[in-house]
């Protein structure tokens, strides 16, 4: 089962997922990110602690990004307290020093922020 709901915050709108991210159920996750990619400018993705990842979410966020940078839009995560992205990302080997050769600005959603 996958659950999505939306929610405008200020000049954000919070896309919350939860549930099977997976092969299954990714074609409404996609559906979801293009409606939003026609109407809104900056898009949060925040994902629910419950939720099953596998690699065609990643695989559909990186495209998501690549579009959304290409117009100088916004996609990003909220990182909240037991989010299970971070751990997954490792797993899945999408943890990244710095973004793909296509990430211009340095907005990679995968790329680990060091703290200087």
């Amino acid at each position: 089962m996958l659950d999505i709901t939306e929610e405008k915050i200020g000049s954000d709108c919070v896309l919350s997922l939860s549930g099977d991210l997976t092969v299954c159920n990714i074609g409404q996750v996609r559906e979801k990110l293009m409606e939003l990619y026609s109407t809104e400018n900056s898009v949060r993705v925040n994902i629910a602690g419950e939720s099953s990842i596998d690699f065609t979410f990643f695989q559909l966020m990186c495209s998501a990004h690549r579009t959304f940078s290409s117009v100088g839009k916004n996609i990003s995560f909220d990182k909240t307290e037991g989010c299970p992205l971070e751990l997954k990302k490792f797993s899945l080997g999408f943890s990244r020093r710095s973004g793909c050769s296509q990430d211009k600005c340095g907005s990679c959603l995968w790329a680990v922020k060091e703290n200087v």
